[in-house]
């Protein structure tokens, strides 16, 4: 059953931040969310993936993997394979050549030692829209924090084999941001301090709304106290996060020196999400439109130079001025910016100029 996901006329970024509270991912709440018809097909794959990561081989076109069902492949010609009848997305694949070449980017390291890919949505073989069910399956994943497995063609019909969460889609760049790899070992890295909801709370795809199995009111209603709490932390997080980058910067944008305080806010350099994302190292006091070029890689800033880059989308705009614009750092040099986390956006800024 195919679900029908709303998202095609927004360019609101979505992130699995917006539907998990405080980065709650983990391989034992996505196999518990999973409607019981099709729990053991995706929990096979997901394990396979994760027993692969990393190994090169082939991507099993048309074959089928130990322990699944015998109509239910692990991987399909076009990009994105959604098995049929399940609105979920099971599998990517990253080609050398081909009409997405330029939007699906090599993967960018982060300092922690896990990666983030930019994939492009599937469109049809001119480039132009397609049908949509392929990219709602990958919504689906962020929406729900399931993860699908991803192909990456090394040579030929060799291809590495990850498992990733889709964590990130762009409507107006066409990208989803996957975050890897999930291994039995590193599985533990992509889960916050978030709250896990009571496990036999499954989802009803058609639509996304969270059904009840046996689950008694006061347990729904026990969930819902908890999930309210989180969210409140989650805000006097982000709260405090932003009261440290002001006290850094001076109560002064970083880039054009603004004080005020109404319009300054506290971007992330890198998304790490959850708590462990809201570091004064990690982030940067910039204006609110700034915030949101910086957040869409449309400026950056040289971990060389600490200047300002700008995309030649902005050329003719009033924000070309900012070009070469050296960063305000804050006078105590241990809360200046991770050099790490500069040079990961930075690279990634470089990589969407060179695709445009």
């Amino acid at each position: 059953m195919d679900t029908p996901t709303d998202i095609h006329h927004s360019s609101r970024v979505l992130t699995v931040d917006d539907y998990l509270p405080l980065s709650s991912l983990s391989f034992s709440r996505a196999v518990s969310k999973l409607p019981k018809d099709i729990r053991a097909n995706y929990e096979t794959a997901w394990r396979w993936f994760m027993d692969m990561s990393g190994t090169a081989g082939s991507r099993m076109l048309g074959k089928r993997i130990p322990g699944v069902s015998d109509n239910f492949p692990i991987s399909a010609q076009r990009g994105i394979h959604v098995p049929s009848k399940t609105g979920i997305a099971l599998s990517v694949t990253v080609v050398r050549k081909s009409i997405y070449s330029a939007a699906d980017q090599p993967l960018i390291y982060l300092p922690n030692g896990t990666w983030i890919l930019e994939y492009s949505v599937h469109r049809n073989n001119t480039g132009g829209e397609t049908d949509s069910r392929w990219n709602d399956g990958l919504v689906n994943c962020l929406k729900l924090g399931l993860p699908v497995g991803v192909f990456i063609q090394e040579r030929g019909s060799r291809y590495v084999r990850y498992l990733a969460y889709v964590e990130e889609y762009h409507p107006d760049r066409g990208v989803f941001t996957l975050h890897g790899p999930v291994t039995r070992e590193t599985d533990k890295d992509f889960s916050g301090d978030g709250l896990i909801l009571n496990p036999s709370v499954s989802i009803e795809y058609m639509g996304g709304d969270a059904r009840a199995g046996d689950v008694t009111p006061e347990e729904l209603e026990e969930d819902n106290r908890r999930f309210a709490q989180i969210r409140q932390a989650m805000r006097d997080g982000q709260g405090m996060f932003r009261r440290q980058l002001m006290d850094a910067y001076d109560g002064m944008c970083a880039c054009t020196g603004c004080g005020v305080a109404e319009t300054l806010q506290a971007a992330h350099i890198i998304g790490y999400r959850g708590q462990r994302s809201n570091t004064v190292n990690n982030g940067l006091l910039l204006r609110a439109d700034l915030h949101l070029l910086f957040d869409s890689s449309l400026i950056s800033v040289d971990p060389n130079t600490y200047e300002f880059t700008t995309s030649n989308r902005l050329a003719s705009t009033d924000y070309a001025a900012i070009d070469g614009r050296r960063l305000r750092l804050p006078a105590n040099k241990g809360l200046w910016p991770n050099e790490d986390c500069l040079a990961i956006h930075f690279d990634k800024f470089r990589q969407i100029e060179g695709a445009a």
